[in-house]
């Protein structure tokens, strides 16, 4: 798919990822709670683990890719900021363009 190059898209699209960032943590806190986590405190295991120590675990592993994932895209969300203000793209510290 192409970017979009129009800037009000370029903006929407920037503060959509912006948007995304902000919930990530709010999202992670919700489903650790006790209420949730307790949902699965039962007396069975995944591979000899109790259940509830797999869905802890299963819930840190997916936010910590869901931040990495989202940290890619926030760079390149600056790179669209980047180009909606007309100055130059960011770069990785070895020079590279993301």
């Amino acid at each position: 798919m192409a970017e979009p190059e129009n800037p009000a898209d370029l903006a929407l699209k920037a503060r959509k990822i912006r948007d995304t960032a902000m919930i990530m943590p709010l999202f992670g806190l919700m489903v650790l709670t006790p209420p949730i986590a307790n949902l699965f405190a039962v007396s069975g295991r995944i591979l000899g683990v109790p259940v509830i120590v797999a869905y802890i675990f299963a819930v840190w592993a997916l936010l910590i890719l869901g931040a990495a994932l989202l940290a890619r895209r926030l760079w390149r969300s600056g790179d669209l900021t980047e180009r909606l203000q007309g100055r130059e793209q960011p770069k990785y510290p070895d020079g590279s363009v993301p």
